[in-house]
């Protein structure tokens, strides 16, 4: 049982009430999309300006008269709408990257204030490497695709927009150009929007499943050798990594279908723009300058459109990320409400309990047992006999498929946290060390302790 994966509205819910959150959210966001715009249109005055470079060389013939005057001035607009475009994209997206940046950073922090508030049977059902993978791979998967495809996205978007705008501007013949490549796109990105989000949402839960096979070994590795299990234990962590070799392979594909799409569509835009650019010079429309610079333009996009190419890649597997980690998110579990339980007595029963693991045969079966105040009970059996089962049971980190495990006479899944944490004590074998000094640990116990009291 696997923590869900997020649809696309609790995705953009959960996102929604981060930005909430944010002081400022709004005023950032379009202060960000004002800066970017502006860098856009300076990046757009850089082909307007090569083009009256060619208009100025035609117009100047033999002998060349002012014509080194006109270029000097030509040169220093180059300049300045160089300078401004980097300037206000730069800007742009230091305001954009730090926003997104805290949001990441707050969504972690509820992920993990989440995951420690859920119940123990939960984690234990859905595997804890599950949860590792969520909290360590999909938190790096998401702050890395977020840090490499918000600059890259918004500057390829925005001179896409940009340029459009200016070509239409110039003569609305070259609409025909915006008219044959956007029916291309859709269709590209419909059949690899149709096909990418499942295939980037089963490499994550391989990469998940792979992680679970892995801390299987490491933690368990004592028994793995006692039984001498390392050829198995080899084997289940090769075919997991296969299946994510496999997964990634599929995902990659159509990522490579898509670079074919839009190298087609590169084509047919200078195609058409050739067509309606000589069209447009022999009507006396526009000069052969400013068709230069119209064509320069679509030359241009060549770079956006390949960045975007290339970080589409990441935005689906980001957002893979981003959806296994709201799932652990969007629906957080309710604190359980006080039962009401009496005083702690120390009484515990259990009464008919059968509990297996994923149909895999029962790990115990109609189990009675009760276990009265002051009473030591020791369980002894063969390994795998269901030891660890029933301490689980009466912790109340599992529970059972049928009968009852009550504690005072109140169902353990029914006691709130107080009252467990008030009757209810485990203690494994294996004790867990928290990185810090020996005194930082013992002082989990009781803060305000002295060194003579944990001596």
């Amino acid at each position: 049982m696997r923590f869900p994966t997020a649809q696309w509205s609790q995705v953009w819910r959960v996102v929604g009430q981060q930005l909430s959150h944010l002081p400022g959210a709004r005023r950032r966001f379009f202060l960000a999309l004002a800066l970017l715009t502006l860098g856009a249109a300076a990046n757009i005055m850089i082909p307007l300006q090569l083009g009256k470079i060619v208009d100025e060389v035609i117009a100047a013939g033999e002998p060349a008269q002012g014509l080194f005057a006109a270029l000097g001035s030509i040169a220093g607009g180059l300049i300045a709408a160089a300078v401004a475009a980097a300037a206000f994209s730069a800007a742009g997206f230091y305001v954009l990257s730090r926003m997104t940046e805290r949001i990441i950073a707050n969504l972690r922090e509820e992920m993990v204030g989440t995951a420690l508030s859920l119940p123990a049977h939960r984690v234990e059902e859905a595997g804890s490497g599950d949860l590792v993978s969520r909290s360590t791979d999909d938190v790096a998967e998401l702050s890395s695709a977020v840090t490499e495809t918000v600059p890259v996205l918004a500057s390829s978007a925005f001179a896409i927009v940009t340029t459009a705008v200016a070509l239409v501007a110039m003569d609305w013949r070259f609409l025909l150009v915006v008219a044959c490549a956007v029916p291309v796109y859709a269709l590209a990105a419909r059949n690899y929007l149709k096909a990418a989000p499942q295939r980037y949402a089963n490499e994550r839960a391989a990469m998940a499943d792979r992680a679970r096979r892995v801390l299987e070994a490491i933690r368990g590795r004592h028994t793995v050798r006692a039984y001498r299990m390392e050829p198995l234990m080899h084997e289940r962590i090769r075919e997991a990594s296969s299946t994510v070799v496999k997964h990634g392979y599929h995902a990659r594909r159509t990522m490579m279908v898509l670079q074919l799409w839009l190298t087609t569509v590169e084509l047919l835009m200078l195609t058409t723009g050739l067509i309606i650019g000589y069209l447009v010079v022999q009507s006396g429309a526009l000069s052969v300058g400013a068709v230069t610079a119209a064509m320069l333009m679509l030359i241009r996009l060549r770079g956006p459109l390949m960045g975007l190419m290339r970080v589409l890649d990441t935005i689906q597997s980001g957002y893979a990320s981003l959806a296994r980690i709201v799932g652990v998110v969007a629906d957080p579990p309710l604190p359980t409400p006080a039962s009401g339980a009496p005083a702690p007595g120390g009484r515990a029963r259990m009464d008919d309990v059968s509990f297996r693991y994923d149909d895999k045969g029962w790990a115990v079966k109609d189990l009675s047992l009760d276990i009265n105040p002051g009473q030591t009970v020791a369980l002894v059996g063969a390994s795998g006999a269901g030891k660890t089962t029933v301490a689980a049971l009466l912790a109340g980190m599992r529970v059972p498929d049928s009968g009852e495990v009550t504690v005072d006479g109140v169902r353990v899944s029914a006691l709130s946290d107080a009252e467990r944490i008030a009757r209810l004590a485990m203690i494994s074998q294996d004790v867990y060390v928290f990185s810090g000094t020996l005194r930082e640990d013992l002082a989990l116990a009781r803060p305000g302790a002295s060194d003579e009291e944990m001596i």
